[in-house]
């Protein structure tokens, strides 16, 4: 194989480029250190916790790795009528469809076969959930105009597989568990929703003339209140997951910080300019979730403690 073609299968999993991998680690690893901080009055010991989250980073860059693949490899059509998109592998044709879709192939087996080693107390079906979603998110670009709704579910699946990688069952949990669990999976949904928004607001006016479908072409003219209901909704279910679990004021300060690095990332992201919706995909919302995660691995030691 020449060395053109390999920085090609490089291109396609955008491992140079770790973000992806970052914000699929992130509702997972959160899911994690929710169920330490939650699990006060059960055996949950901090090196079994400390495992998970180191058992999640390599799972979390293969599952991005074949994300992009897959991604690219059933939207080539569509990328090579978007200017950003078009000098990919296979919208130019570094790479046939066929070599592709059998690297992508190889892909899912490692990501199935990864996550029941690293993450033998999780349910086989997670992986393969992961999987089957990111075949179906781009095709869901081409029927309806909430694309990334689909994403926001998938990430929501995340936290909870997750949260019962540290051998945890959700549906055994207390009901005042299960709501704080809950609202939490609606915060990370809603959170990658406006992170895939503003990301895919990049190629608004390319996507609306290659009949790209998403939320970013649905509501071109009225961004501000999208951005105004989602980052309610995201500040009261955080508030809800707090309070149904008890976590106190040290969670109530980590809420009102991710809460205000939101609407900063929303007031200020300018969605007619590729550049201010790429700083605040690559920063500023990354931010946000980190600010939740860390919180609560926070709390999670000083329960523990």
């Amino acid at each position: 194989m020449s060395l053109s073609s390999w920085r090609s299968y490089l291109e396609l999993t955008r491992l140079n480029h770790p973000l992806d991998a970052i914000v699929i680690y992130l509702p997972c690893a959160t899911g994690v250190v929710h169920a330490a901080a939650v699990s006060h009055w059960q055996t949950l010991p901090l090196p079994l916790v400390l495992r998970c989250l180191t058992g999640w980073l390599p799972i979390s860059v293969l599952q991005a790795s074949f994300a992009n693949t897959i991604n690219d490899t059933l939207d080539q059509d569509l990328d090579r009528k978007v200017s950003r998109c078009r000098n990919r592998p296979l919208a130019r044709g570094a790479l046939s469809t066929t070599q592709a879709s059998i690297f992508a192939a190889v892909q899912a087996v490692a990501v199935v076969l990864l996550s029941a080693w690293a993450l033998p107390r999780a349910s086989s079906a997670y992986p393969i959930v992961a999987v089957v979603g990111s075949c179906i998110y781009p095709l869901g670009k081409r029927i309806t105009n909430y694309p990334q709704v689909i994403l926001g579910a998938m990430f929501a699946a995340g936290f909870l597989w997750g949260y019962e990688s540290t051998g945890l069952r959700l549906a055994s949990q207390a009901h005042m568990v299960r709501i704080s669990a809950g609202s939490m999976m609606g915060v990370h949904c809603l959170w990658v929703v406006m992170l895939d928004v503003i990301y895919a607001f990049q190629d608004v006016a390319d996507d609306s003339s290659a009949g790209v479908r998403s939320m970013s072409v649905r509501f071109q003219n009225s961004s501000r209140r999208l951005f105004t209901v989602l980052g309610i909704l995201y500040t009261t279910l955080l508030l809800v997951s707090g309070v149904a679990a008890s976590l106190g004021r040290c969670f109530a300060v980590v809420a009102g910080c991710a809460t205000m690095t939101l609407f900063v990332n929303l007031g200020w992201v300018d969605v007619t300019s590729r550049a201010s919706c790429r700083w605040r995909y690559r920063r500023g919302f990354p931010l946000t979730a980190g600010i939740v995660f860390l919180g609560l691995f926070g709390i999670a030691c000083q329960r523990g403690s």
